[in-house]
């Protein structure tokens, strides 16, 4: 196995129940991070633009591996498989809407933690995602700076109620600037991943993780945006795709709830 940028922590590898390959080839720009959680037989500090080049052009030169190319596909088949099927829906319905170009920026909400394994992403900085720090509140922000330098692409925002309360003043920005950018809120009225987190490990003790969340259509109003409910996967993508076209931020809030992928 090579990975290249992985830091192998506890939320991507199920806590650290993954199993890793012994001739794991480790490759990170950080020393401290090689070998940390998995022992590497071969690690390597550079950065992933210098070595990546490097091994493409050896892997060039060696001859097609056809069983491997079809154990891979049998692998992400099965990855996939495990998606539960409305998130599935639901990710599809945002991959049709923007198109293999279009950006998906996640805030940390349960479309995002399903999104890091089963969103099917074709392009260079079409995905982004506030990963290993799992920042709440990133998602609306960084829709935003994503927007206005890739103006001509299709960008989307998907965060939850919590999220959104965070950096709810942006809504200002967003709509000042007149971006037209679909703002899906995924509204479980909490922190849902530490809610479930609490009822899975804790026998469902819960502290903290409920959330007095505004109504988002008055918000909305509030802002002069326009306001939608998505009810299901296909109104979803309808509705941000007439987002898409609507020059102003468009609130589009998601109620029903969605399964964790863990």
């Amino acid at each position: 196995m090579i990975a290249v940028g992985a830091s192998f922590g506890g939320n991507p590898t199920g806590m650290w129940s993954l199993p890793v390959p012994e001739n794991l080839i480790h490759i990170d720009v950080s020393a401290s991070i090689l070998g940390k959680y998995y022992p590497a037989q071969v690690a390597v500090q550079a950065r992933a633009e210098e070595v990546l080049p490097v091994l493409l052009t050896q892997l060039e030169s060696l001859p097609a591996k056809t069983a491997y190319q079809a154990e891979t596909q049998h692998v992400y088949d099965l990855i996939q498989a495990k998606c539960p099927p409305v998130t599935r829906a639901v990710l599809n319905a945002i991959r049709r809407a923007i198109g293999r170009d279009g950006v998906l920026v996640n805030d940390v909400t349960v479309i995002a933690y399903s999104a890091g394994t089963y969103y099917p992403v074709f392009t260079p900085g079409s995905y982004l995602s506030p990963a290993k720090f799992g920042t709440l509140g990133f998602g609306l922000p960084a829709a935003i700076g994503a927007k206005l330098a890739a103006k001509d692409r299709p960008v989307v925002a998907v965060c939850g109620d919590g999220g959104m309360m965070l950096n709810l003043h942006e809504l200002a920005t967003a709509a000042q600037e007149k971006l037209s950018l679909p703002i899906v809120v995924h509204n479980n009225h909490g922190y849902n991943a530490i809610r479930h987190s609490q009822d899975k490990y804790f026998n469902n003790r819960q502290i903290g993780v409920d959330l007095h969340t505004p109504d988002f259509s008055v918000l909305a109003s509030a802002f002069n945006l326009p306001y939608v409910l998505a009810t299901n996967p296909e109104q979803l993508q309808q509705q941000i795709e007439q987002a898409l076209t609507t020059p102003v931020p468009t609130i589009i809030e998601w109620t029903n709830d969605l399964e964790f992928p863990w």
